[in-house]
């Protein structure tokens, strides 16, 4: 193959994806596929059924994310963050087994803020939360967040990836 034909082949390729994030059900698509591989990778526990990744949107809120329980803390203790280990060895200690303590994980892509021509920013969001039973408690959170500017939809293609492996880090 040629170079001029590869190159072809490249701009062809690069085309059509544009083209299927050109609107905003195709972003959105390609958006829980992404999200979906990456949360069958880090949220994933031995309790968690298969994770599905949900949509949440009102007036002012456009999410997509996805979330599971980790109800082994020896397993919860594996994190790499130092601070969620040190709340969720708290609540192991803290909370008797019986009451069937457990460890909430999620990863949020925050749509909220794109225009209507799919120009703006997008926020990636990974949560560990150790706040068990109501998970309310914003102090036994650790939550690892990226913004992304949203101009070039081929450049998403890579950079939404790589956000998201930067703040399942904290996992």
């Amino acid at each position: 193959m040629s170079k001029e034909d590869k190159e072809a082949l490249q701009c062809e390729a690069n085309q059509k994806a544009v083209a299927q994030l050109s609107d905003r059900e195709g972003l959105d698509s390609f958006i829980v596929q992404v999200l979906d591989s990456f949360s069958y990778r880090y949220l994933q526990t031995r309790d968690s059924n298969e994770i599905e990744v949900q949509k949440y949107q009102d007036d002012k809120v456009d999410l997509l994310f996805s979330r599971s329980l980790d109800y082994r803390m020896a397993d919860a203790l594996k994190c790499s963050d130092k601070e969620a280990r040190e709340g969720i060895l708290l609540l192991a200690k803290t909370v008797p087994k019986k009451e069937n303590p457990c460890v909430l994980y999620e990863l949020f892509v925050d749509l909220s803020m794109l225009s209507e021509d799919l120009d703006g920013q997008i926020e990636v969001r990974a949560i560990i939360n150790w706040g068990f039973p109501e998970f309310k408690d914003e102090s036994k959170k650790k939550i690892k967040i990226v913004k992304l500017k949203v101009d070039d939809l081929l450049a998403l293609r890579k950079s939404l990836p790589l956000a998201l492996e930067e703040v399942c880090e904290i996992f």
